[in-house]
């Protein structure tokens, strides 16, 4: 988070419950928060590094537990939900690591030799998907073609 503040970066980081959150002389914890049905918090210092941040909280019944994220800005419910976008791309890190590619068991050393890998495995998932999705424009299955 420190990083994030340093380069001046949008971040949203999901916080577990047993972090210690201090409001002027309070101290909580983020699930003791989250249990109490905060959903905002602004310029509160959390861990023991006392970095300054603004947490949202979001209590979804369609979640098992609150989402409990730090964000650089003003914390509403939009602003916490925009940590649901990561999972856009949760499944091309994962396509990319242990479902796919392999690219952790590269044994590659060399950034410049890395980021020409990532550039091939990026253009060759690019078009298997692009494939799959034209196929199934034109090629619908039988139950495809009943929808």
């Amino acid at each position: 988070m420190s990083l994030c503040q340093e380069q001046n970066w949008d971040y949203r980081l999901r916080l577990k419950g047993n972090l210690v959150v201090r409001d002027g002389a309070e101290r909580h914890t983020t699930g003791e928060l989250a249990a109490a049905r905060v959903f905002t918090l602004e310029n509160v210092q959390l861990t023991a590094k006392k970095a300054t941040t603004n947490i949202g909280i979001i209590h979804d019944p369609d979640h098992d537990e609150p989402w409990i994220v730090a964000i650089p800005s003003v914390p509403g419910y939009l602003k916490t939900l925009d940590y649901s976008n990561r999972w856009a791309i949760e499944p091309m890190f994962s396509d990319f690591k242990s479902r796919g590619f392999g690219v952790e068991d590269t044994q590659i050393q060399r950034p410049d030799r890395l980021a020409r890998l990532l550039l091939v495995m990026t253009l060759a998932l690019y078009t298997a998907v692009s494939t799959g999705q034209w196929d199934t424009e034109t090629n619908p299955t039988p139950a495809e073609k009943k929808t």
